[in-house]
């Protein structure tokens, strides 16, 4: 049976933090070959600012040489590992403890970013924020059909002679409660260009019949959230506008973590083949939701391989139109004072173990700072090795190369919801075993 799909968010907390980043670029990327030392790699940096004809020249970065061994790297990085978990585990107990104590998942959240990173708050916020939902509205949730797991998981963490020391993450159980819903009529009303607003409302409604109104209503556990995720990707905003109406808690809340939503909608706005035909309509959505009003905390992604670069995209072209975003880049304020202090104890390397890491790290900080997009690379000048990748046929394969937009949508109606697309990578060299300079140019 067709189910309507929610775009997965899928970026793990561990290569968050490794990256000092939770994403995926649109354009294919085209990897550069070797040459010759240093550690501390630099990506060259791309032009996209307003003067279109400026050209960038590309500087090639030698191949780092003075690296540790294969053996002292592994050791290495299986310490850091250790430390990473140790601290994260550190982390989960104190929060926890503060959680139980009658701290709110925001207070806790704040506490978490000052001792240590934004992405490590936002990802315990998440789960926290969806268990204060779950614990308000627990008489109702457990009347609905199929919530027997969630009830067995509720006690068990709630029994008074247990000791949990984590916040338990209920995204899962509560995926299993409109799992069977018949959502796939909504799915083709309104992907059909001959259905009515009021029509797709009308269904939305009848499916969504069973889920007590409190529940929809609610802006951490309604499954309405991805109804939404598809009317705007689909641009039915006349039936968002319905929705959100009908359902006024669905608004955004004004708590920094609680972005996931506002982030989701930006990325689709931002998308390549998303236009905004109807301002208006955008307009009132976005008051709606509660967007306008907002302050949006981001951490902006730029590694290679997982970016947001399409929230400054959608912010972009809504500004185009009036509509007015306000983006606030979490690395470029200070972190606020928290109102509780969880003394997390630090677990680090010696700065000399930091430093081996770093020469150990610094191949593939090599290959990820050639890693480059078609866009990027028509930011250089012409210069023999650019014009050499852009007439290979790798180059025109990725230039050409089509992502899939709007592909179907599913898993979990609750889970982290932001579009990915995966980048196809071209090793334009010879060989590594020879001369390195004809095809990289040195």
């Amino acid at each position: 049976m067709k189910k309507i799909v929610v775009i997965i968010s899928v970026v793990l907390i561990s290569l968050v933090i490794f990256f000092s980043i939770l994403s995926s670029k649109r354009q294919n990327s085209i990897l550069l070959a070797p040459t010759e030392a240093n550690v501390g790699i630099k990506k060259p940096k791309a032009n996209f600012g307003n003067n279109i004809n400026a050209k960038n020249i590309y500087v090639k970065q030698p191949f780092p040489t003075d690296i540790p061994n294969e053996e002292q790297c592994k050791e290495l990085n299986y310490k850091q590992y250790q430390l990473r978990d140790n601290n994260e585990r550190d982390i989960e107990l104190k929060a926890s403890q503060a959680f139980k104590n009658g701290y709110t998942a925001k207070q806790v959240a704040e506490a978490i970013w000052f001792s240590s990173y934004w992405s490590v708050a936002k990802t315990w916020y998440d789960k926290a924020a969806l268990a204060e939902s779950v614990e308000k509205l627990f008489p109702i949730l457990q009347s609905i059909p199929n919530s027997e797991r969630l009830i067995a998981q509720y006690d068990y963490v709630n029994a008074p002679d247990l000791n949990i020391t984590t916040v338990v993450d209920y995204t899962d159980l509560l995926d299993i409660l409109w799992k069977n819903l018949p959502t796939d009529t909504i799915y083709k009303k309104v992907s059909s260009t001959n259905t009515s607003a009021v029509e797709i409302f009308n269904e939305i409604e009848r499916t969504f019949s069973e889920i007590p109104y409190d529940v929809l209503n609610n802006n951490q556990l309604s499954p309405l959230n991805s109804i939404l995720n598809l009317l705007l990707t689909k641009q039915q905003l006349q039936s968002a506008i319905m929705l959100l109406q009908r359902y006024p808690d669905l608004k955004l809340s004004d708590v920094s973590f609680d972005n996931k939503l506002a982030l989701n909608f930006l990325t689709i706005i931002g998308g390549e083949d998303y236009e905004i035909t109807n301002p208006t309509e955008h307009k009132l959505f976005l008051t709606l939701l509660g967007l306008l009003e907002k302050q949006v905390f981001y951490q902006k992604i730029t590694h290679p391989w997982f970016s947001n670069e399409e929230v400054n995209k959608g912010v972009e072209k809504l500004n185009n139109e009036g509509i007015v975003i306000k983006i606030v880049l979490v690395d470029d304020i200070e972190k606020p004072s928290p109102i509780l202090q969880l003394n997390i104890k630090e677990y680090n390397l010696t700065d000399e173990q930091q430093l081996d890491l770093k020469k150990c790290q610094s191949t593939t900080d090599w290959l990820i700072s050639r890693e480059l997009t078609p866009n990027e690379i028509e930011t250089f000048k012409d210069q023999p090795f650019i014009a050499k990748i852009k007439s290979s046929p790798e180059f025109k394969h990725c230039k050409n190369k089509k992502v899939l937009q709007n592909s179907p949508l599913i898993k979990s109606q609750m889970t982290s919801v932001s579009k990915i697309t995966r980048r196809v990578r071209v090793v334009v060299l010879s060989s590594f075993h020879n001369s390195y300079s004809q095809t990289a140019g040195g």
